[in-house]
């Protein structure tokens, strides 16, 4: 056989494994890519337990605004009776009533990546603005139609703009009188902040505990977070692991509630859940993007 035949067919050869052994790599990806997907969805759904251990979805997806694009946070007022739904795209606070039902809209100015929202009492609220780190205060009624960012209002936890993994979510406990704030991930961190803050431009800033403890497949980020005076637990909303975790104040995991198809009445998994709230009458409200509102209720509610 002449050399060149002798080469050629080698080339081939080389070429025909080089093939065989690239079929082999996307086989394997796509088989780890299926086995994660099914491990995140599946293997990982736990029995409901902790305070949500009853509860049921009673309506949803419900839809919350014409253009609520974004909804990332929610709160809620005993006193009115009405659900605060925040929004970054665009940059909004829609009122709903407790069965979920539209109301009106409060314009926001001046703001980054508005993503958590909570309510102080007596007409005081604060935000979270994601990338920036800031957390902002301000008065808001039944007459607001708009409201301005101002500095002097506002607390900066970031030294510069960290990205899509900033502050996801903040909650109040009227107590202790101390906020509580999430951040995304990389790292996932809580913040806790006695308010008032005495200053604002060198806030005392604690972290209760290592969110970075618990294995990053079980708690893959912090999307939301709700303090709870009835048990005294925060309820902390993971997005990416489509769950609720339930934590005392120390971070001992004491429950959590599956977002997944088939927990809790849920006919499809809610897969961007960013806003929680539990309301005085024991209701329990999500928001996820886009644009929907979910309700549950304990069993024996109804």
């Amino acid at each position: 056989m002449p050399v060149t035949s002798v080469l050629q067919n080698k080339k081939l050869n080389y070429y025909s494994y080089v093939k065989k052994v690239i079929i082999i790599i996307i086989l394997l990806f796509i088989i780890i890519v299926a086995l994660l997907w099914l491990w995140n969805n599946y293997f990982l759904w736990q029995k409901n337990s902790g305070y949500l251990a009853d509860y049921e979805l009673i309506d949803g997806p419900v839809r919350i605004a014409d253009n609520a694009g974004q909804s990332s946070g929610l709160t809620f007022d005993a006193s009115l009776n009405q659900l605060y739904v925040i929004v970054n795209s665009p940059q909004q606070i829609h009122r709903l009533n407790a069965s979920g039902e539209y109301l009106s809209s409060v314009d926001l100015k001046g703001f980054t990546d508005t993503e958590g929202i909570a309510f102080l009492g007596n007409e005081q609220f604060v935000l979270v603005d994601e990338r920036e780190g800031i957390i902002s205060w301000f008065t808001m009624n039944l007459e607001t139609k708009t409201i301005e960012f101002k500095p002097d209002q506002s607390i900066k936890i970031f030294p510069h703009n960290v990205g899509n993994i900033g502050l996801e979510g903040i909650t109040y406990d009227r107590q202790s009188k101390q906020l509580f704030v999430v951040k995304d991930r990389k790292p996932k961190k809580i913040y806790a902040l006695q308010w008032p803050v005495s200053d604002i431009k060198q806030p005392v800033i604690n972290t209760p505990w290592n969110a970075e403890d618990h294995p990053w497949w079980l708690v893959r980020n912090f999307s939301g977070i709700h303090y709870h005076k009835e048990s005294g637990h925060l309820f902390i909303l993971s997005r990416r692991s489509r769950t609720i975790i339930e934590y005392t104040l120390s971070g001992q995991k004491v429950g959590s509630f599956s977002l997944k198809s088939g927990s809790a009445k849920l006919q499809q998994t809610i897969g961007k859940a960013e806003g929680i709230v539990i309301a005085s009458n024991g209701t329990l409200y999500l928001c996820a993007e886009l644009n929907q509102l979910y309700i549950f209720k304990k069993r024996t509610n109804y």
